[in-house]
């Protein structure tokens, strides 16, 4: 996946990969949130955790995955596959769809953003599996089809309790 930055004639495109590296370096304690309202923009950070419907999706660096209650479990293909993610902080990424699908625009913008907008609107405290359940309701009762991906660089993370924290 390709990035073009409002100044990408002078220092060209911005690659999904290079991204990746980028934001692995990030301190282990910090957090991280990443929304990304792009066309085919389901794995641009390469993160070792996916989830796109009630199953997780193993990614390029996991061999096995596994849905347990409501938390994204993995393991790795090669431990130093993953390595770097467990030395950075913890990433939580909001894709505007999947890989293969586009993002619609609204007259107010992006709908994936729109939908993340209107979902935090209704509560002032929300849990990151309770945000993406309510932006893909959001999306479906707008008649999108595109369907937003929650991606983390965490192995384990319980979507009903953990929060969205800003």
């Amino acid at each position: 996946s390709t990035q073009s930055t409002w100044d990408f004639q002078k220092v060209g495109f911005l690659l999904d990969d290079e991204m990746s590296e980028y934001i692995r370096s990030t301190p282990r304690d910090t957090k991280l949130k990443c929304i990304f309202d792009c066309c085919h923009s389901g794995s641009i950070l390469d993160l070792p955790a996916t989830r796109t419907g009630m199953t997780v999706c193993a990614t390029k660096s996991q061999k096995s995955v596994g849905f347990v209650g409501s938390s994204m479990v993995g393991s790795e293909k090669t431990p130093s596959a993953t390595a770097a993610w467990h030395n950075s902080g913890e990433v939580v990424m909001i894709s505007g769809c999947k890989d293969n699908q586009t993002s619609a625009d609204t007259s107010k913008g992006g709908a994936m953003s729109q939908a993340f907008l209107g979902t935090l609107e209704k509560t002032s405290r929300i849990t990151i599996g309770s945000l993406i359940d309510g932006m893909r309701a959001w999306l479906r009762k707008g008649q999108y089809v595109q369907y937003p991906v929650l991606s983390m660089s965490t192995r384990s993370i319980n979507l009903k309790t953990a929060p969205y924290d800003l």
